[in-house]
């Protein structure tokens, strides 16, 4: 299978890029999707993820991603594939 064609960086991830590395972060995918999908400040969503166990620069449980879009106020929908 060919490689996918590799896509410009939106102004959004730029910005969540440079809010992390201003912390030295790392390994956040988790992080910045939350803050994407929810509308909310990069920090806010590191500081909630970390207040309930993420580790800096560490994979981020599937819990903690359901409790940080739970404490931002937002519904989770499950779809089908």
């Amino acid at each position: 299978m060919p490689r996918a064609a590799r896509q410009p960086r939106t102004a959004a991830f730029t910005e969540l890029q440079a809010a992390a590395n201003s912390v030295n972060e790392n390994n956040d995918c988790a992080v910045k999707a939350v803050a994407i999908a929810c509308n909310a400040d990069y920090h806010t969503v590191r500081d909630m993820m970390s207040q309930m166990g993420r580790k800096t620069g560490k994979g981020t449980e599937w819990s903690i991603i359901n409790d940080t879009i739970d404490r931002l106020g937002y519904d989770k929908v499950k779809v089908d594939p």
